[in-house]
């Protein structure tokens, strides 16, 4: 097995998109504000397998008057890779290792967005992320989960 170095040499914020729902109803001061979450991480591999694109999309689900907004953020990143990555080892990078390298700019730009929308920051654990479901063509994984955070 050879061993692989990686390099992300571009971040790019793609998407984001943050709207208020004019119907909410702010809770009294104390209460709990709950969301359903989606992260989904998806990638390609080019250049012979040395180079991959990489995207984390994130959105809140659900919605209706007890969602105080909804919120799409989609981070693109580009690796570069020491050696060509072998077919069989592509979903590691995908599901795991790209993901560690950027979902800590998502999980930071997710806080600050929603603190400027004059909300408590959503700080996201992956730990939210309980169910965990891969595309049938293996380039994707999506991950469910909720936050609950007090206003």
């Amino acid at each position: 097995m050879t061993r692989i170095n990686y390099e992300m040499v571009r971040l790019r914020l793609q998407k984001s998109v943050f709207l208020l729902n004019p119907n909410y109803q702010q809770p009294p001061q104390g209460e709990v504000i709950a969301l359903g979450l989606n992260l989904r991480n998806k990638g390609e591999f080019f250049q012979n397998n040395s180079m991959a694109n990489f995207i984390q999309c994130f959105q809140t689900r659900g919605g209706g008057a007890e969602s105080p907004f909804s919120l799409e953020v989609e981070t693109a990143a580009l690796f570069s890779l020491s050696a060509p990555v072998p077919p069989g080892e592509h979903q590691a990078f995908i599901h795991q290792i790209f993901p560690q390298m950027v979902f800590p700019h998502t999980r930071e730009y997710i806080a600050e967005i929603t603190r400027r929308g004059g909300f408590p920051p959503l700080l996201l654990n992956l730990g939210l992320f309980q169910d965990q479901r891969k595309s049938d063509s293996g380039s994707a994984t999506e991950f469910l989960g909720g936050s609950k955070w007090i206003h």
